[in-house]
């Protein structure tokens, strides 16, 4: 079973988003986050120690900054689909370490492609915010959503 830590997620999460993506940011309270105008919304599920879902929803602003930093693509130059490929990249980085940190590094998981939509409805950003368990960022100035579910009913 992963031991949840709220300050635990923050502090892998914060960590992966500076090393991989150099991308800075602080936890705000949920409630103090305005939802973007537009937004990505990725998730991976997972089994194996414990099974759940991680999900984030992200301002459309962050992705493109996201795709520069992580694909190296210049500003205004990246591909259609730049951002959601590097969300979905820097998830399966942020999930892989909480994993390894929340279980521990021998622990075996699988892990499903992630699924990242774009232009999400606001509707899906307040329900997400109002879930026990979601933490709320300002990164670089631009709101972030993260969840980590675990159902505790893993294969290991």
């Amino acid at each position: 079973m992963l031991e949840r830590s709220p300050e635990t997620i923050a502090t892998v999460a914060l960590e992966v988003f500076e090393r991989m993506a150099f991308l800075f940011g602080e936890r705000a309270p949920v409630a103090e986050v305005v939802p973007p105008a537009q937004a990505l919304s990725g998730t991976i599920a997972f089994r194996g120690a414990d099974a759940g879902t991680f999900e984030v929803l992200a301002s459309s602003d962050l992705g493109h900054v996201l795709a520069e930093n992580v694909l190296g693509c210049e500003h205004g130059q990246c591909g259609l689909d730049s951002d959601v490929d590097a969300l979905g990249e820097l998830m399966n980085v942020t999930l892989g370490h909480l994993l390894t940190t929340l279980a521990s590094p021998a622990a075996v998981f699988d892990v499903a492609a992630p699924r990242i939509e774009r232009d999400v409805p606001r509707e899906r950003w307040q329900t997400l915010a109002a879930e026990p368990g979601t933490l709320a960022f300002l990164v670089e100035g631009q709101p972030l959503l993260l969840r980590l579910e675990a159902t505790g009913s893993g294969a290991g």
